[in-house]
């Protein structure tokens, strides 16, 4: 999944985008590192216009992996879309 499938997602489900979870709706979960966890902070200011997004890291059974939620909240009718790409 890329940035623009997330923003996406933000954008035409309203308001939550999760990363491992299959489309038949199973938790698979992912590893979770420090440099995960910087690379999607990171992504979140490259949003415009900037938008609220919340970051939540959901255990599964498996505890070395997470479910990713992204929350967008919304504080205006403004639909986010990407600045820029991530590298």
């Amino acid at each position: 999944m890329n940035q623009t499938t997330i923003c996406g997602q933000l954008n035409a489900n309203g308001e939550f985008s999760f990363i491992s979870i299959s489309d038949s709706g199973k938790c698979i979960g992912v590893e979770v590192t420090d440099s995960t966890k910087k690379k999607l902070t990171a992504f979140k200011n490259y949003f415009d216009p900037w938008s609220d997004i919340a970051i939540e890291y959901v255990t599964v059974p498996d505890p070395e992996k997470r479910i990713i939620c992204f929350t967008l909240n919304l504080t205006k009718k403004t639909s986010p879309t990407l600045s820029k790409e991530l590298s």
